[in-house]
């Protein structure tokens, strides 16, 4: 019967037939509501954000109860339309603040960007269960970025202040005002919907790191702790995992199982290169199928796998159709976005907004002591500070008059990091020299 009634309710959408009385007229239209058109044609996302993946959520539930291609197809098709085109750096989703709802493709601000923090936490629930049906690495790679990046940088360092929405640049002299776009995380909201969205994902995050099927067994996302499970074989297996992942690059997985299975470990698509070794030598013969490392042997207890996943910090680029970022980098390692804050800035009268980064030369990795967390790896970059022709002028100048860089670095913290020190201006996409 429950099975039924939620059938009948996506069944339901699509035909423009839900009614709002609100007089908000975006409450009103159909595609706001996604009530446009049908769950199995349905592959571009519309409306409210955290509605739509929830609603994508269960058309992926209702597909693994019925099979019924259409849905897996479309749903799969509006993945990659939010993923590819509306998807920012660190994972986050939705735009506008109004309507707290999708923008069009590659409509992604920095400073205005929505991304409630629920959006992502849905994102990991929805791309959960479609890895679990395709087996694709790329749902795991999302989950991964929204988890570290997004998701982690919604809380303050202790755990007693959170934010709503999640920008990728603010400014030094950001004006608050009543649209949930807090400069700094604070203990409530009037909408309190992400705290309890959190508490849950924490509380169950266990289940999104590991999967299994037949004799397979697939690491997702790398965690120290022990694993215990059986499989459809009947074979008990017992791995005890050690890492400091994604902090650090080496994960060992400690086998104390006998018997034969497949032990798949994801090779993340951020990562160029990597090492493995079984029993503390080089495994020539290695098998990567859909982004994972097929591990296929009679296993034997105390046998030992070491993974090590290059992590260099290196810079990304934009799509040049983001409006928003044309002209910048952001900077990673590994899956961990950084940002550049005014918190690392010793000059007051420095504005970190003015910086710009020499991409051409690599980021120094160094170690910073931060509140709560300790030692965590900050990146020092090349560049400098522009400084416009007349500092006093208006706000535009002739073209072709000279605008003079002033040598220095800047540090980069992890982005979930940032906002924890003080308040002051930050921002993910730099500009390049």
């Amino acid at each position: 019967m429950h099975l039924n009634l939620a059938e009948l309710m996506i069944r339901g959408r699509g035909f423009r037939k839900i009614k709002d009385k609100t007089k908000q007229p975006f409450i009103t239209d159909a595609a706001y509501l996604q009530d446009h058109t049908p769950a199995t044609t349905a592959t571009t996302a519309t409306g409210h954000a955290v509605r739509q993946i929830y609603l994508n959520t269960a058309v992926v539930d209702l597909y693994m109860e019925n099979a019924e291609k259409a849905l897996l197809e479309a749903q799969e098709k509006m993945w990659e339309d939010i993923v590819y085109t509306k998807m920012f750096v660190t994972g986050g989703l939705g735009v506008h603040h109004r309507a707290e709802d999708f923008g069009d493709s590659y409509e992604l601000p920095n400073d205005r960007g929505y991304q409630e923090t629920c959006v992502a936490i849905a994102n990991v629930m929805w791309s959960w269960r479609l890895l679990l049906i395709t087996g694709k690495r790329r749902y795991a790679d999302v989950i991964e970025l929204s988890l570290f990046n997004t998701i982690a940088g919604s809380l303050s360092a202790d755990g007693c202040n959170f934010f709503y929405s999640n920008p990728l640049h603010l400014r030094r002299d950001h004006i608050e005002f009543s649209d949930n776009a807090s400069p700094q995380r604070i203990p409530w909201y009037a909408c309190p919907c992400c705290p309890p969205n959190i508490t849950r994902l924490i509380a169950s995050i266990n289940h999104y790191l590991v999967s299994k099927k037949g004799k397979e067994l697939s690491l997702h996302i790398y965690a120290d702790g022990k694993l215990s499970t059986t499989l459809d074989s009947g074979l008990q297996v017992d791995l005890e995992i050690k890492t400091k992942y994604p902090f650090d690059e080496k994960v060992t997985i400690n086998n104390a199982t006998k018997g034969q299975y497949v032990l798949k470990l994801r090779i993340p698509d951020w990562c160029s290169s990597f090492d493995i070794k079984l029993n503390s030598k080089p495994l020539d013969k290695q098998v990567v199928v859909e982004g994972y490392l097929h591990l296929d042997r009679e296993w034997s207890a105390g046998d030992s796998v070491e993974l090590i996943l290059a992590m260099p910090a290196e810079f990304i680029a934009p799509n040049p159709r983001i409006d928003a970022s044309r002209g910048c980098v952001a900077i990673r390692l590994g899956p961990i976005i950084y940002a550049i804050e005014q918190e690392d800035v010793q000059d007051s009268k420095i504005n970190i907004e003015d910086f710009v980064v020499d991409a051409s030369k690599k980021p120094v990795i160094k170690n910073m002591d931060f509140p709560i967390h300790g030692a965590m790896k900050a990146l020092t970059l090349s560049g400098g500070y522009l400084q416009a022709p007349n500092p006093q002028s208006p706000a535009y100048f002739a073209h072709g008059e000279k605008i003079n860089i002033q040598t220095a670095s800047a540090i980069a913290i992890p982005y979930f990091l940032w906002g924890n020190r003080g308040f002051g201006g930050m921002r993910v996409w730099v500009p390049e020299s």
